[in-house]
C-alpha cells in the first residue's frame, strides 16, 4: 500500500508539469508567438516581439521599453541616448515618443556617463574635455578658474592683465604693478625719492610730501640739475559744472614752468622778467609753439636720464622763434608732456569748486565783488562768500602786482596744491578756439586755426580774467607776450 501511495503523487506532480509547459508554449492571442518565444503579453495580439511600437504607453515590441524603438519608426522622432541626464546625448540613437524621458534631440555629449560634461559646462583644470569642444585645460580658451594676472617680471604682482590657466608659470593671484617688466618696480618694493621712477607703485616718485621743496605737497618731483619740478597727481572725475568728464588720472606741475628749469634743459631764456628772482619767475615771452617744443624737451630729458620711454606729444620743426609744433599722431594718448587741454586746465584749476576762484585746500572756492577793478585795495579783494580768505591770498594779479611777475609758489595753492593756476602769466593749453566743453576728455586741435586758448589771468590783469567762467584766446605763433607762460603735465594712463 505504501508503494502505490507514492507512485500515485509521482504521477499527480508529473501531470502538473506537463500543463505548465503546455500553457507557455500556447499562442493564447494568435499572434504568432507564445511566451516561451517572448510574447509580453499573451493576452494582446498588438503586443509581441518585433512588433510596431506605438505611442500608446504599452510595450508593444517586447524590447522591455515604453513607446520606444530600436529600428526606424515613422510615429516616433530619432533621438540620443541621454544616460547621464544633462540634456545632451550620446552617439547611440534609437526611436522615442515626446513623452518618454532618457534621451536628447542632439548628439553633443562626449560622455554619456557623467553629467559635469557637456557642452554647457565650464572647462576647468582636470585634464577632461568638460565642454566637449575637442579642447582640454589650458588648451581651451574659454577654461574658468581662479583669475591670475600675467606677471612678466616675476616679482610677484601682476601688471593687470588677467589669466585662466592651470599651469601658473608667469602668472600671480596678486595685481598691482605698475611696470610688469621691471622686477624692481612692484608694491613690494622700497621707493627711491627723486629718481622719476614710482618703484611701489602707490603713484608717487616721493616717500612724504615734505621733499617736494618750493611745493607743500606733490605726487613726484623730476630732478634737473639741481633743482626739482614737483607734479600733483589729479585724480580723474566729473567737471563740478557736469558739462564734461576727463578720463584718465594727470600728473600738472605744482608751478608754473620756471625759467631756472628751461635752462637746465639747455634753452634760450627769453623771458623779460629775469631780474632778482634766482631763475623761479615764470617762463613767459614764449609762442605755443616754443612752449610745445620744451615740453619735448622735457620728455625727451627724462627719457634720457631715467630710460622711461615716453612718447613725445609733438612734431616740432626748427627752433627758438622760428619753432614750429604740431601733436603727434598718438595725440591726446601720448605718455610724455604736453600742455594740458583747456578741460584738463579748468578741471585742475577749480579742484572741485563751481564758483570762479580757488580757495585754500577746500572746494568752496570763492567770489569777490569787483573783478574787473585793478584800483581798488587789496582788501576788496576778498571773497564775500569767505571774508577770511581773500583773492591776493592766492593770486598775483593788477591789485597786488601790477607790473610784473612774481616767483612761482609764493602765495597759496589751490586745493589740488597748485600754485599761481589763477594770476602771475597767463598759460597755454592744448585746445583752440570754440572748444565745445561737453563729453568726455574734450579736445579740440587744428594747426590751421592757430588761434590758442590761454587760461588763468596774468599779473596785469584785473581778476576777470582769472575767473574760471572765461578764457582768452592768443595766436600760437605770434603772441610772443610777457604776460603768457605755461605748466606741463603727463597724463597716467591705465
Amino acid at each position: 500500500m505504501m508503494w502505490l501511495v507514492f507512485a500515485s503523487c509521482l504521477l499527480f506532480e508529473t501531470a502538473e508539469i506537463v500543463v505548465e509547459n503546455e500553457s507557455t508554449n500556447l499562442d493564447l492571442d494568435n499572434d504568432g508567438f507564445t511566451v516561451d518565444q517572448g510574447d509580453c503579453d499573451d493576452q494582446d495580439n498588438t503586443v509581441y516581439p518585433n512588433a510596431p511600437e506605438v505611442c500608446d504607453g504599452v510595450d508593444n515590441d517586447c524590447n522591455g521599453l515604453l513607446d520606444i524603438s530600436w529600428g526606424a519608426n515613422e510615429e516616433m522622432q530619432k533621438v540620443y541616448s541621454d544616460a547621464d541626464g544633462d540634456g545632451f546625448g550620446s552617439d547611440e540613437s534609437f526611436y522615442a515618443c515626446s513623452d518618454t524621458t532618457g534621451w536628447s534631440e542632439n548628439a553633443l555629449d562626449c560622455d554619456d556617463d557623467n553629467p559635469n560634461v557637456s557642452p554647457e559646462v565650464f572647462e576647468i583644470c582636470d585634464g577632461v574635455d568638460n565642454d566637449c569642444n575637442g579642447l582640454i585645460d589650458d588648451e581651451d580658451d574659454t577654461l574658468q578658474t581662479e583669475p591670475r594676472y600675467i606677471d612678466e617680471d616675476g616679482d610677484g604682482y601682476g601688471g593687470g592683465v588677467l589669466k585662466y590657466t592651470c599651469d601658473q608659470d608667469g602668472t600671480s593671484a596678486l595685481t598691482g604693478d605698475c611696470n610688469d617688466f621691471d622686477p624692481f618696480i612692484g608694491p613690494s618694493m622700497e621707493e627711491e625719492p627723486f629718481d622719476l621712477v614710482d618703484q611701489d607703485c602707490d603713484g608717487l616718485d616721493i616717500t612724504s610730501f615734505d621733499q617736494c621743496g618750493v611745493a607743500e605737497e606733490c605726487a613726484e618731483v623730476l630732478k634737473i640739475g639741481n633743482i626739482g619740478i614737483p607734479f600733483q597727481r589729479i585724480e580723474a572725475g566729473m567737471d563740478p559744472l557736469e558739462r564734461y568728464e576727463i578720463v584718465d588720472d594727470l600728473m600738472m606741475m605744482s608751478v608754473e614752468m620756471t625759467q631756472l628749469a628751461v635752462g637746465y634743459l639747455g634753452l634760450e631764456n627769453t623771458s623779460t622778467f629775469t631780474s632778482g628772482s634766482s631763475g623761479q619767475k615764470p617762463v613767459e615771452t614764449v609762442t605755443w609753439h616754443q612752449a610745445a617744443l620744451i615740453a619735448n624737451k622735457l620728455t625727451e630729458y627724462a627719457n634720457g636720464e631715467y630710460a622711461l620711454g615716453w612718447d613725445s606729444c609733438y612734431q616740432c620743426q626748427g627752433n627758438g622763434q622760428q619753432v614750429w609744433c604740431e601733436p603727434a599722431p598718438v595725440g591726446l594718448d601720448c605718455t610724455g608732456y604736453r600742455l594740458p587741454t583747456n578741460a584738463e586746465w579748468e578741471f585742475a584749476s577749480r579742484a572741485g569748486t563751481a564758483l570762479p576762484f580757488s580757495s585754500d585746500g577746500t572746494a568752496d572756492g570763492g567770489i569777490i565783488d569787483q573783478p574787473s577793478k585793478c584800483d581798488v585795495v587789496p582788501e576788496a579783494s576778498q571773497f564775500t562768500n569767505n571774508p577770511a580768505l581773500a583773492l591776493t591770498d592766492f593770486a598775483w594779479y593788477c591789485v597786488n602786482s601790477p607790473n610784473k611777475t612774481q616767483p612761482v609758489a609764493q602765495l597759496a595753492p589751490n586745493a589740488n596744491f597748485l600754485y599761481d593756476m589763477q594770476g602771475n602769466v597767463f598759460e597755454w593749453t592744448n585746445s583752440v578756439e570754440g572748444e565745445d566743453l561737453s563729453g568726455s576728455n574734450p579736445w579740440l586741435y587744428d594747426p590751421q586755426v592757430n588761434k590758442m586758448i590761454i587760461r588763468g589771468g596774468a599779473f596785469l590783469y584785473p581778476a576777470s580774467f582769472a575767473s574760471h567762467d572765461l578764457y582768452e584766446i592768443a595766436d600760437a605763433e605770434q603772441d610772443s607776450l610777457p604776460h603768457i607762460g605755461f605748466r606741463l603735465m603727463r597724463r597716467l594712463a591705465d
